[in-house]
């Protein structure tokens, strides 16, 4: 598989709740996001080149923001080795300004804590 880094990731720990919009209950976490997209580990349903509308549930608040809705396309899957759920790629398709600056203060966040 490829590599086509164009932003460093940030892991986050407690990993966010992740729900696809066209099912109620949680599909997944985010284990790391960078400001292109997020890695998740999810139920295997998801295929290459699909594109979902996720809901990113955040535990604690984010400039006054606890969800941020994204859509992301599905870059690559491969099973996860200590689960019956896949770790998958997903580059980010359609994000709105105000759930984008949410995405970039964590980002911005997350940098000064690894700095401290």
């Amino acid at each position: 598989m490829e590599e086509r880094r164009r932003a460093r990731r940030q892991k986050l720990y407690p990993q966010p709740h992740l729900i696809d919009v066209d099912n109620p209950e949680p599909v997944g976490t985010v284990v790391d996001i960078t400001t292109y997209g997020i890695k998740i580990n999810a139920i295997p349903i998801y295929k290459i080149g699909q594109s979902i509308h996720f809901i990113i549930i955040f535990n604690k608040s984010i400039i006054g923001r606890k969800t941020v809705s994204v859509e992301a396309r599905v870059m690559w899957r491969m099973p996860d080795e200590h689960t019956s759920n896949c770790i998958y790629g997903l580059e980010f398709v359609n994000v709105s300004p105000a759930d984008s600056s949410v995405i970039v203060a964590l980002m911005i966040r997350l940098q000064e804590l690894e700095q401290e």
